[in-house]
């Protein structure tokens, strides 16, 4: 992708920040598989139960979540950002490691995956959640870490400067954003099966802690007294706030906008609170369920090769079998347990 120069870019108005788009074939290849996927394990559920289908909710905020990656990646941010624009740049920063990893981790697509998904699909999902890898990723306070060190490391460091001459860079930075984000809000914002299941107090105060690493950089942008990225500086449009008064912006951005998200989101949170519900609760029914409908793919007494839809009648004999030859007891089946006592 080619940066324009900020002063071959048109001053920026609210009509531009809406209708400024540059097309990036890639990006938008891999988004539209991703839709697709997700929209095809909602009508997968929805065939399978007509009764429980998806909630509508999940997949807009997952939808939502990849436009705002779309617009992130190739709307006015993308283009006045790339162009010598700070503060703009800032602006799809926010995007990339707040606004869209939230909104994705709220359309729950681990839980989705688990309920579409049947057989060695459903089991590598399983498998990967019960990695090492993952455990470490999703020990409580690796993702607060992770998010506050991407954060520090490509503001305040010559990280910025490097993105802006290399394409490859940048594409590097946005999926720390959000790999980074999403890992984070996934887990203090969801109720997503994990091996670790924090408290809400905890998730207050991890998000507590993230607030300060928004801080920390707002606060020492804004607080510049020279231009520290010399690529932004030569590239600023003259119609623009100039290079210093620029980066002083995006820190006022990165400081007021960001720790402004952080206060819905600990809102959310607490509403989630008060509405009812354990994590640590919920996280231990999730584990008997996947090892409920484990049991159940791996034909759990049955003699023949079809794999057994989890909600059916005929997984709960399966289940009842299962459970009989646990406590050494001979299996009852679902007609038998009608009969008159």
């Amino acid at each position: 992708m080619m940066h324009m120069h900020g002063h071959d870019l048109v001053p920026l108005t609210w009509a531009r920040a809406v209708g400024t788009w540059e097309f990036r074939p890639g990006t938008t290849a891999v988004l539209a598989i991703v839709a697709a996927a997700y929209l095809a394990a909602t009508v997968r559920l929805y065939r399978r139960h007509p009764s429980r289908p998806w909630p509508i909710g999940r997949t807009i905020s997952f939808l939502a979540g990849l436009a705002v990656i779309v617009a992130a990646s190739m709307g006015s941010p993308a283009v006045y950002g790339h162009g010598g624009l700070f503060w703009m740049h800032m602006v799809a920063h926010l995007m990339f490691i707040m606004v869209a990893p939230w909104l994705l981790a709220m359309g729950h697509p681990i839980t989705l995956s688990l309920r579409a998904l049947r057989g060695p699909a459903r089991r590598l999902v399983l498998v990967g959640l019960r990695s090492r890898l993952v455990g470490l990723l999703t020990f409580p306070i690796v993702p607060v870490a992770g998010y506050t060190f991407v954060l520090i490391g490509t503001h305040l460091t010559g990280f910025m400067d490097t993105m802006m001459r290399h394409d490859s860079v940048m594409l590097v930075e946005q999926i720390l954003y959000l790999g980074s984000g999403y890992l984070f809000f996934n887990q203090v914002l969801t109720r997503e099966p994990a091996r670790y299941q924090v408290t809400y107090p905890i998730r207050l105060v991890l998000l507590f802690i993230s607030m300060l690493g928004d801080t920390l950089v707002g606060v020492v942008l804004l607080q510049t007294k020279t231009a520290p990225f010399t690529t932004f500086a030569a590239m600023s449009p003259s119609w623009g706030p100039g290079p210093v008064d620029d980066v002083r912006n995006g820190g006022a951005l990165m400081w007021i906008g960001g720790d402004g998200i952080m206060l819905v989101m600990m809102m959310v949170l607490v509403m989630m609170w008060l509405r009812g519900g354990v994590p640590e609760q919920e996280g231990f029914g999730r584990f008997l369920e996947n090892v409920r409908s484990g049991e159940l793919s791996r034909r759990t007494g049955t003699s023949d090769d079809r794999e057994i839809d989890p909600d059916s009648d005929e997984a709960l004999e399966a289940y009842n079998r299962m459970l009989a030859r646990l406590h050494g007891q001979k299996p009852e089946s679902a007609s038998d347990s009608h009969q008159p006592r």
